[in-house]
């Protein structure tokens, strides 16, 4: 006796066998078939294409496919890897630390760059005078052997630094400083969850723009309480990752760091649909670059001279343009022109 089994999105995609091998009768039909569902659903569907084939393929057509994939668009990605690989950054090396004390390395009072085509930290726009920048760092957790951070123009969203070492945390923290120091005391904010080393050792050095989130309220006074640092955890970390996946998929161009990049290519979505790197593999640059969108909100978008943020609405469109494509020596001599600087 034959059966009748109508096979949705799901069932017909997780189905392997030969129809002509069975007593039975299978109908494939998609959300398309479906006359019951609203327009938003509809559209649910078809932006699957637009940042995963796979999911697309799989969900909304129906057709066989492993569920998961990579989590950022594979397109997108492999044509930033494509345009970065034979690109060097405007220079590679490492910050040398001035102390007061060398006994007692307990304040920075100077750092000199050091250029190294081994150094750990790359440097792809010099920093404007005004500009306003973001630094998310990530810690080395289980499984991982890489501290890194990820810098941005807070003004173009656009990477403007990196940092991907494996020594110490405190040593770390410190190339982060100098870091932060040199793109105009830019907002950093470090993961804290597998150690709050690094977040200390930006405390102790007196970093002047660390992150503050809140947390649980003090038991007392019922008021949160704040404190330094990034807490990755089941609220934040959808979030954050959510927003890099937005920056690859509608302004890859954003992201120029390689080793990013590369990390993109195996992070994937495990079978009950977490995003996370594949076994054997790093996400460190990864959430570094998503913990660097999260906070980003916490620094300021307007470009600000001697304290004061520019009025853009005295300029025309062709200005301003012009001023953001200016050497910071340009840009000084055309705020004088203009009567702004």
């Amino acid at each position: 006796m034959s059966r009748l089994i109508i096979y949705g999105t799901k069932q017909a995609a997780a189905f392997k066998g030969n129809v002509n091998d069975y007593d039975t009768l299978i109908i494939h039909s998609t959300y398309h078939d479906n006359p019951f569902i609203d327009t938003a659903y509809a559209k649910e569907m078809e932006d699957l294409k637009k940042y995963d084939e796979d999911e697309y393929n799989i969900y909304a057509l129906g057709l066989w496919g492993i569920p998961g994939g990579t989590f950022f668009n594979k397109k997108n990605v492999a044509r930033r890897i494509k345009e970065e690989r034979t690109k060097k950054p405007l220079k590679q090396g490492y910050f040398e630390i001035k102390w007061n004390d060398a006994s007692t390395h307990d304040k920075i009072i100077g750092y000199e760059w050091v250029g190294d085509d081994q150094g750990y930290i790359k440097i792809y726009e010099e920093p404007k005078k005004g500009y306003p920048y973001v630094g998310g760092g990530d810690t080395a957790g289980e499984g991982s052997d890489w501290n890194t951070g990820a810098f941005t123009d807070n003004t173009t969203e656009q990477d403007v630094a990196s940092l991907r070492i494996n020594f110490d945390e405190d040593l770390y923290a410190r190339q982060m400083y100098c870091l932060g120091c040199y793109y105009n005391d830019a907002l950093i904010g470090v993961e804290t969850n597998y150690s709050t080393h690094p977040m200390k050792e930006l405390t102790r050095l007196n970093y002047p723009n660390q992150y503050v989130r809140e947390e649980t309220p003090d038991a007392f006074t019922g008021k949160l309480t704040k404190r330094f640092g990034f807490n990755t955890n089941k609220l934040t970390r959808p979030v954050a990752l959510g927003m890099l996946r937005t920056i690859i998929r509608e302004h890859p161009e954003r992201v120029k760091d390689i080793d990013t990049l590369n990390e993109m290519t195996t992070f994937i979505k495990n079978e009950k649909g977490r995003p996370e790197a594949a076994e054997g593999f790093h996400d460190d640059c990864v959430m570094a670059r998503a913990i660097n969108c999260y906070i980003a909100g916490q620094q300021r978008k307007t470009i600000q001279i001697d304290n004061k943020p520019l009025d853009w609405s005295r300029l025309p469109e062709d200005l301003r343009e012009d001023y953001m494509n200016a050497t910071p020596e340009q840009q000084a001599y055309l705020l004088k022109k203009w009567g702004m600087g």
